[in-house]
């Protein structure tokens, strides 16, 4: 019996940009998922170091989330993103997070005890707005980038 996983991952490249996109599957968190999750974060990381492999940018399609209740395993996981620091730095040019909601400014208030992102994240609610933010670089200034709207909460 295997595990149905948090997200599907689809690679691709649109207008010279290497896409990894990663799409919640709406399955409740647990930790067999967590851990789960982490060793496929880990191993698509482990891909940009390809040196065939570049201009990467990242996209979380996250319709719904229960956010857990037991957060043992944040620590891992964003020390799979720590262990591969230089790469995410040399290669990802930013990541888009699209959700409809504002839960995640919620998720990542919490998140960035454990990390802070190396590279900018925005904030989409739609696919549309994900294309923008993905190809039209005027168009990207207009989406939140969720970093910085944490650091004006303080």
């Amino acid at each position: 019996m295997s595990i149905e996983p948090l997200f599907k991952t689809e690679v691709r490249i649109e207008n010279k940009k290497m896409l990894y996109i990663l799409t919640s599957q709406g399955n409740a968190i647990t930790e067999l998922r967590m851990i789960q999750l982490i060793n496929d974060i880990d191993a698509m990381l482990n891909t940009f170091y390809h040196k065939d492999v570049s201009n990467i940018h990242l996209v979380f399609v996250v319709k719904e989330i229960n956010i857990p209740s037991n957060f043992t395993l944040l620590d891992e996981f964003a020390q799979v993103f720590i262990k591969h620091r230089e790469i995410i730095l040399d290669k990802l040019q930013f990541t888009v997070l699209q959700n409809e909601n504002n839960l995640f400014r919620m998720f990542f208030a919490l998140f960035k005890k454990y990390y802070n992102p190396l590279k900018p994240l925005y904030l989409c609610k739609n696919e549309d707005e994900v294309q923008d933010c993905l190809h039209d670089q005027a168009k990207r200034h207009e989406f939140n980038e969720i970093m910085n709207q944490l650091k004006d909460d303080k």
